[in-house]
């Protein structure tokens, strides 16, 4: 069996597809980070993955709804995911969603508006886990945000700086 590993030159940034010689070999050459193709096209699955979400991120995305899209299970899913991103795929689309609404909050969108355009359609689901993750409620954030010389209490990605 022929072993192929791809290499990545630092110095250079320039990929290599190397092959002939054994791993340990590879790992003797000086500048080069290597990656196994397993892992290689794990993570560009996983990058389509995480494409697919953004491009579902308004709807009621579900974990399930993700597997039965690229054709595997539940389990392998959220094992790239905790693997590669140290989160679970329900944990990154909640996050994802609740900085989309919090954003359109800034914008002077409604509550109920905010919740309803990133899928959360029960407000008060929406309500808890904002303030879960927030530490605020989305009005209380809403109106913290829009007071006059309160915008330099949040981050750049509109967490709340206590």
């Amino acid at each position: 069996m022929l072993n192929a590993w791809l290499a990545v030159d630092k110095s250079i940034g320039c990929f290599s597809l190397l092959s002939g010689i054994s791993r340990s070999q590879y790992y003797m050459r000086a500048g080069f980070l290597l990656f196994d193709f397993d892992i290689t096209l794990r993570k560009t699955k996983l990058q389509k993955i995480i494409d697919y979400i953004d491009r579902h991120i308004y709807e009621e995305i579900t974990v399930t709804d993700i597997a039965k899209a690229f054709y595997i299970s539940q389990s392998t899913l959220e094992r790239r995911f905790n693997e590669s991103l140290d989160l679970k795929p329900l944990e990154y689309i909640r996050r994802k969603k609740l900085l989309l609404a919090a954003e359109m909050l800034r914008e002077g969108k409604t509550v109920f508006t905010a919740g309803a355009n990133v899928g959360y359609h029960d407000n008060s689901y929406f309500i808890e886990l904002f303030k879960k993750y927030y530490g605020i409620t989305p009005y209380q954030y809403k109106q913290k945000w829009n007071r006059p010389g309160q915008a330099d209490s949040y981050g750049s990605d509109g967490s709340v700086l206590e």
